[in-house]
């Protein structure tokens, strides 16, 4: 079903970009915020990008979207690109899958987990059929869910099977073909990895500031005390006057960038158009207009690949001639970097390019800026750090964490050998506290251990606990900890205290209360 939606889309997208051409900028763009801001007044879920509301589907809403994204999504997102808006297909496109591995789930009355595999298949199929590369669209669907490098494996295979699928579908239609067809060396130099970590390095600060623009601006969107359906018009309306000069930087870009490589015009033509793609990309999402994040990532990620190949070929002779291996390496290394996924982006971007000579220099400039750029700059706020911080598989390791204090005796003690654990990890990971003993009134509670409080980073020891708070458990992120006397707590530690109601009211209130410096000796 993915691949005939994404099918739909583009052949939609192509009659409504001619049909907008006719206008041309300034005023198609803010005309096609208006249509986009009028649909929201119905469907007001359809507006910014969609993966990140796929994220967030799947870890707070047991993957339920609503029936009308299926269609209401590509809508808008057709005319947001279409007239002239900055943004990229596949955003919407795996709202709308995702949406429609939801209703699926509906009608075959599937389990909450089930849902979740549906909407990541639905959403690895979109990715697939439009950028033609299956096993890059199921690795990206199962790795995009956390900032950390860990992969939802449960809804692997289906995503795989779906991509291949939608993939399949899409060929039948518009050929079997690598989405960019540039000439590429196929032999890999170990002297040009140097040059390549450069790049890595370089792609992580573009996109910081991509990533600090578009919070920015959208911020600024969002604080207008202006009807929402008026602010896409707005943003269009910006998007139209930038389009003026620098008309590459409008719609989904790719033929810009191919152009850029082929005619090889002036460096400071290239940082104009990453400079004009990145504020086209911020107004047209953030004020609301409906399109996807990882085009303008492969757009921005792919020019300043073949900015920095340029210079590296004036410095270094042996490198001349590299543009278009630095151009789809730096389209993998800025959105390992932006949407914390390296592993997916190499693979995508292989598949997008058609050869494996690219594999190596990927994985390191991949690497490179997927560490450099911390976990903190994320395309995607809805990520969570790792599978154990996810409302999804917090049971589970509440679960593990339970199992270790029986083993170790201590819920025996407290007479909980009846209670199973699922249960009590249920009540747990809902914040609701369990009696352990009626008559002293001690209970078991969870809490996480928040930025900046006074325990983190000392030693259970010396951390002057009150006698009646017992820490039995300390969860951080895969790993379960009983501890002891020499365990250091963390910020973002997940506890199991035993304590009673009084005494955990005011641990928690030492625990969120502000530390005071120390002032000098």
């Amino acid at each position: 079903m993915s691949g005939f939606v994404t099918v739909a889309f583009t052949l939609a997208l192509e009659w409504v970009t001619n049909a907008f051409a006719y206008i041309g900028p300034p005023l198609a763009p803010a005309l096609g915020g208006l249509a986009v801001g009028l649909i929201l007044l119905y469907a007001p879920e359809t507006a910014g990008a969609g993966i990140n509301k796929v994220v967030e589907a799947y870890h707070r809403t047991a993957g339920r979207l609503r029936r009308r994204i299926t269609w209401a999504k590509p809508l808008t997102s057709v005319i947001s690109l279409g007239s002239g808006g900055s943004g990229g297909q596949e955003g919407p496109l795996v709202q709308s899958g995702a949406a429609l591995g939801s209703l699926l789930a509906d009608i075959l009355r599937l389990s909450e987990g089930e849902r979740r595999v549906m909407v990541l298949s639905g959403a690895a199929g979109a990715i697939g059929a439009v950028f033609q590369a299956p096993l890059g669209g199921a690795f990206f669907v199962s790795e995009v869910l956390y900032r950390r490098l860990e992969f939802e494996t449960e809804a692997l295979m289906g995503a795989i099977l779906s991509a291949i699928t939608a993939y399949a579908v899409y060929g039948s239609f518009f050929g079997f073909h690598p989405l960019f067809t540039v000439s590429i060396s196929g032999e890999m130099h170990p002297w040009t990895l140097p040059a390549y970590a450069l790049l890595g390095a370089v792609e992580a600060g573009a996109a910081i500031a991509f990533i600090a623009l578009f919070r920015f601006v959208q911020g600024r969107l969002e604080a207008l005390r202006l009807p929402l359906w008026t602010k896409p018009a707005l943003g269009g309306a910006v998007v139209g006057l930038i389009g003026m000069g620098v008309p590459g930087a409008l719609g989904v870009g790719y033929g810009e960038l191919l152009r850029v490589l082929e005619t090889t015009p002036p460096l400071s033509w290239v940082l104009l158009l990453i400079l004009a793609k990145l504020l086209t990309t911020s107004f047209t999402i953030g004020s609301g207009g409906s399109a996807g994040l990882f085009g303008p990532s492969v757009f921005i990620g792919g020019m300043v690949g073949i900015g920095v190949g340029r210079l590296a070929g004036r410095v270094f002779p042996g490198l001349e001639g590299m543009e278009a291996e630095f151009m789809m390496v730096g389209m993998a290394a800025f959105f390992a970097s932006a949407a914390k996924t390296p592993l997916a982006s190499i693979i995508q971007v292989i598949e997008m390019s058609g050869t494996y000579a690219l594999l190596v220099p990927g994985l390191l400039a991949g690497t490179v800026s997927y560490a450099l750029s911390g976990p903190r700059w994320t395309l995607f706020p809805a990520q969570v750090p790792s599978r154990a911080d996810s409302p999804v598989h917090v049971g589970t390791y509440l679960q593990v964490g339970l199992e270790r204090l029986r083993k170790a005796q201590l819920t025996q003690d407290l007479k909980l050998e009846g209670i199973p654990l699922p249960d009590l990890a249920d009540l747990l990971q809902l914040g609701r506290p369990v009696p352990l003993d009626p008559h002293e009134r001690r209970f078991f509670y969870t809490l996480t251990l928040p930025e900046g409080t006074a325990l983190a980073g000392k030693a259970l020891r010396n951390a002057g606990l009150p006698t009646d708070i017992l820490i039995t458990a300390v969860l951080r992120r895969d790993q379960v900890i009983v501890p002891h006397g020499d365990t250091v707590l963390q910020p973002g530690d997940r506890l199991i205290v035993i304590s009673t109601p009084e005494a955990m009211t005011a641990f928690r209130e030492w625990l969120e209360a502000p530390v005071e410096p120390r002032g000098e000796a």
